[in-house]
């Protein structure tokens, strides 16, 4: 990859596995966490980690690529326990860990508000009763998921947060959309991520008619599109989160899964 002038070797890990280093030197690293799985909200995605200028000895070193949260029925009894993304992360020193996603939890659930456990939060699904607080994520690497809208058809739920935005709200007949993901271009090109952007938020969906298309954040987050009630998955080596599921007749129907992370690491050749 070449940024201005200068020439640069990048090592993408898409997977779990070890870098050899036979010579050591000064690399800068990205870390992108694993996204969330959709429910009755979008998931937040995994959370995005830039560590420059950190010197690197001869050696092995383990890369742990964090899994997407897994596909599951956006309704339910099954996501009373959501499916996070997995945490990215080596053991290079001075590196940091990419937290994964939060995913989205069912009708009338309640989320959790933890901080600084997910790289972004998930949307908050709209409940029969009344609206849920926003979920938690981690500061500097994700933002929080979108408010659900008002408790009257066709309930919208709100977008997952991601790395470069909060999600949006739910709000009169629109389900709110995944939050932006961060543009990495600039320094690790558009051959990764999704043109470059890493870590968008999963959209939400409608639980009642009329149905509406709900955009992903860039950077691989699922959009939720008509013509089917199921979710539409992240992009892989996004750490995007997943779609939401719509909810015709209080059926289960799967929401989309969070894209898997990755690492990316460059140095000047």
């Amino acid at each position: 990859f070449t940024s201005g002038s200068t020439d640069l070797t990048i090592h993408a890990f898409t997977s779990t596995g070890v870098l050899t280093v036979t010579t050591g030197g000064i690399i800068d690293i990205l870390l992108v966490g694993g996204g969330g799985a959709g429910a009755a909200a979008g998931a937040g995605a995994g959370g995005v980690i830039f560590d420059r200028n950190v010197t690197l000895a001869a050696g092995s070193y383990t890369i742990t690529i964090g899994a997407g949260g897994a596909s599951h029925n956006a309704f339910g009894t099954n996501t009373v326990a959501p499916n996070h993304g997995g945490n990215t992360s080596t053991d290079i020193p001075l590196t940091s860990t990419a937290n994964g996603g939060q995913g989205a939890i069912g009708w009338d659930y309640q989320p959790s508000t933890t901080m600084n456990t997910w790289g972004s939060g998930a949307g908050v699904g709209q409940s029969s009763t009344s609206g849920f607080a926003v979920s938690g994520y981690t500061t500097g690497q994700g933002n929080p998921g979108g408010m659900d809208g008002s408790d009257v058809n066709p309930y919208p739920s709100g977008g997952g947060g991601g790395a470069g935005a909060a999600g949006g709200a739910g709000s009169g007949n629109q389900s709110g959309v995944g939050g932006a993901g961060r543009d990495m271009a600039l320094h690790f090109g558009t051959t990764y991520g999704e043109n470059g952007v890493f870590a968008g938020g999963g959209a939400g969906a409608n639980h009642a008619s009329p149905f509406n298309n709900a955009t992903g954040g860039s950077g691989g987050g699922g959009n939720y599109t008509i013509g089917t009630f199921s979710g539409r998955s992240a992009l892989v080596n996004t750490g995007g989160g997943g779609s939401a599921g719509a909810n015709p007749t209080h059926e289960n129907y799967p929401a989309g899964a969070g894209g898997t992370g990755i690492v990316l690491i460059r140095f000047i050749n």
